[in-house]
């Protein structure tokens, strides 16, 4: 083997584990990238002995070079499907495939981030053991207090309309009846009597529906418990795999249960929402 053979073959190396330390977050152990180098997947560094070794079982070498070593490991590329099973559906882990390509007229590569593997995305059959369970993704969202008075606002003026209209009914079908009676005790046929006839002296007056921009952002939430009221969630959950897709409301005493009962694979929150982040870790 010439030693200019040698000499690429370990700056290749060194290139891919530097492009390894840019696209992986070490801190975060939940996720892990797979690198692509020809026909296998690599991992480095911390990666190979925490993943490729603890977890998948692989063997994990360092590998020399002039300027120090590089902690390795990988698989065979033709069982990727088999190495995601374990990472994702079996450890909860993410796994991002960063794979290769080759420039035109070029003996160089490049490489990036193609595809990232998630267990609520995880919608492969090979990779699931169980088909019959729901692959769900769970979005919490917190309501501020404009929407939750803007949705109670709402929820008073539907039932105050569904009265009025109920009540309106019930005049118009009273009054008809008394001038059918009417009609026909004055000797005529029941058989001519016209509804339309009927002059109905009674008005529909239905409130207009509220505008969440009337609801100033001071305004109370109302009776009870203030923390409760402060805490009111959104959720929503969907499966990729049959496009089910559902909502509900939740609130802070009601997270934990509503959870057990969706049972998602992955939980998603704004980075920016400490307050669903707290209730999430306690």
């Amino acid at each position: 083997m010439s030693p200019s053979f040698l000499a690429k073959s370990r700056a290749l190396y060194l290139l891919t584990a530097a492009q390894y330390r840019q696209l992986h977050m070490f801190r975060n152990t939940k996720k892990t990238t797979n690198i692509r180098v020809g026909d296998f997947y690599e991992l480095y560094f911390e990666q190979a002995d925490d993943v490729g070794g603890d977890i998948l079982g692989l063997q994990v070498v360092d590998k020399k070079f002039r300027n120090g070593t590089v902690r390795f490991t990988g698989f065979p590329a033709r069982a990727l499907l088999r190495y995601i099973e374990l990472l994702v559906y079996r450890h909860g882990l993410s796994v991002a495939l960063c794979e290769q390509f080759q420039e035109p007229m070029r003996r160089t590569f490049t490489r990036k981030v193609t595809r990232v593997i998630t267990p609520g995305t995880l919608i492969d059959d090979q990779c699931i053991a169980d088909t019959r369970v729901h692959n769900y993704i769970l979005s919490i969202a917190r309501l501020d207090k404009r929407q939750t008075n803007y949705r109670r606002r709402l929820d008073d003026w539907q039932r105050e309309k569904s009265m009025l209209l109920d009540a309106y009914r019930m005049d118009v079908a009273c009054t008809i009846a008394d001038a059918r009676r009417e009609w026909e005790a004055s000797g005529n046929a029941l058989s001519e009597f016209n509804n339309a006839d009927v002059h109905i002296p009674m008005v529909l007056n239905v409130p207009p529906m509220p505008l969440i921009s009337e609801i100033p952002d001071t305004e109370p939430v109302g009776a009870g418990n203030s923390a409760d009221a402060d805490t009111e969630l959104s959720l929503a959950w969907l499966d990729l795999a049959t496009s089910d897709f559902m909502t509900c409301p939740s609130s802070r005493s009601m997270l934990g249960t509503d959870i057990a009962r969706i049972r998602p694979k992955e939980i998603l929150v704004d980075s920016s929402s400490t307050t669903v982040q707290s209730l999430l870790a306690t």
